[in-house]
């Protein structure tokens, strides 16, 4: 037989929050024209001016009026260069949120325990039950009275003796169950009585 232990149920389990690192390339400064000092920006240059011109600009609030950069022979000269700066970025990686955290409901099945029990299959009762009767083999030596007393034998009266041919007194088991007129009988049929 099942018995239940434990009920059906459910219990709630916290599914955490998937996170993975990106990696992104973020622009820092965007591309734009400066004036840089220095024959180094010369081959970027798309202007070209001196230093004191450039510095007298400013100076006035004037935008500086360069020359064409090929065209700037000059070498000795402290010179500006108008170029174009690429735009500067640099590569961040972040933590972001993959999967938000959830909670999911799980099935817990009923416990059984199996128990066993003796039970009453059939009421008591009582029946007659026939048991055969038990045989042997009886054997018994059973003493030929007339040929003992063709040989000479006497029984006596009371049929509990014989006497041999010599005196001899011989004393036979009888069956008890013989006695009276039934003895009698024995008796007669042997002439003795």
């Amino acid at each position: 037989m099942r018995v239940e232990n434990a009920a059906a149920s459910k219990r709630l389990e916290v599914v955490p929050a998937v996170y993975e690192d990106v990696t992104e390339r973020v622009m820092v400064t965007e591309a734009s024209t400066q004036w840089k000092q220095g024959r180094a920006y010369l081959s970027q240059a798309k202007e070209v001016t001196t230093s004191a011109a450039y510095r007298a600009a400013v100076a006035t609030g004037t935008s500086p009026k360069g020359v064409d950069a090929g065209t700037y022979g000059r070498a000795g000269d402290d010179i500006m260069c108008w170029v174009e700066v690429p735009a500067q970025y640099k590569t961040i990686t972040k933590r972001v949120l993959k999967t938000p955290a959830t909670t999911k409901e799980i099935e817990i099945p009923a416990q059984f325990t199996v128990v066993r029990k003796q039970v009453v299959d059939k009421a008591e009762s009582t029946r007659e039950v026939d048991i055969p009767g038990t045989f042997g083999t009886l054997t018994r030596q059973v003493i030929d009275m007339k040929a003992l007393l063709g040989r000479g034998y006497k029984l006596s009266t009371d049929g509990n003796t014989l006497t041999g041919p010599s005196g001899k007194k011989l004393t036979p088991v009888y069956d008890k169950s013989v006695t009276g007129a039934a003895l009698g009988n024995l008796l007669s049929r042997h002439h003795l009585s």
